[in-house]
């Protein structure tokens, strides 16, 4: 649909005239200037602007959506010509205005625009952030964890596990580690040789304990399990420790 004619003032040779525009590739209104046969460029239509303000506000929508959701949001082809052609609009505008008089562009409403730009990727970059650390500050320490570790299993011993061991406890802590507290209530200390347990019965269990998805729970955490047996008599027999790189050299 042709447009209708305007009237126009030449920005070269400042002739007055009045001409049908044909609208460029953004939408502004191209003229030829019948004195000097210059291109005068005049700003987009009232519809043209208003649909361009329309995407404009749709794409700021959808950009701080991504970013918020941890996506990079880009204003993509479609965008960057609307944020080009309202530019170019403001820029035509006020240079007409500076000429005639006429049609005085929205400064205010231009400088709203690119602080609201603004505003909505500063607040989709924290906005994530915030939540992280949120999340970060809601989730209790590894600490904490053991702490909440050891008293669940402290709440259903002493228990025997199997004719000759009961489990009498845990213990967590200091720092990143996590003690499981055994007895073999039919062997007391005094019966097991010095260096025994070390040399002959531990390997076994540390081979059979590094294979158990409990103990890639705790070294997935950097946590060092100790293993701690006693006789019948209360006497230490023996310790098993365990970290990532013990079971790792398996």
């Amino acid at each position: 649909m042709p447009l209708p004619p305007i009237n126009a003032v030449c920005t070269s040779c400042k002739h007055d005239f009045t001409a049908v525009p044909i609208r460029s590739f953004l939408g502004l209104q191209k003229l030829i200037c019948p004195a000097c046969s210059t291109e005068v460029i005049y700003p987009l239509t009232s519809g043209y602007r208003t649909f361009y303000w329309i995407v404009f506000a749709v794409m700021c929508l959808t950009v701080f959506s991504e970013l918020t959701q941890g996506n990079l949001g880009y204003p993509g082809g479609l965008g960057f010509a609307v944020i080009i052609a309202l530019y170019k609009d403001w820029s035509v505008r006020n240079r007409i205005w500076k000429l005639t008089g006429n049609d005085k562009p929205n400064n205010a409403a231009l400088i709203c625009s690119i602080v609201a730009v603004i505003a909505a990727y500063a607040a989709a970059i924290a906005v994530p952030q915030f939540m992280a650390y949120r999340a970060r500050a809601n989730t209790p320490s590894i600490e904490s964890q053991l702490l909440i570790g050891a008293n669940n299993v402290n709440r259903k011993t002493p228990q025997m596990i199997d004719a000759d061991t009961r489990i009498d406890g845990a213990v967590a802590g200091p720092g990143l580690s996590f003690t499981y507290l055994y007895t073999f209530p039919n062997i007391a200390s005094t019966a097991v040789a010095q260096g025994a347990f070390d040399s002959k019965v531990a390997p076994n269990y540390r081979k059979s304990l590094c294979s158990s998805s409990e103990a890639q729970v705790f070294f997935a955490n950097a946590v060092t399990v100790h293993y701690v047996y006693r006789g019948s008599d209360g006497g230490q027999i023996g310790t098993v420790t365990l970290t990532a790189k013990d079971c790792a050299a398996q």
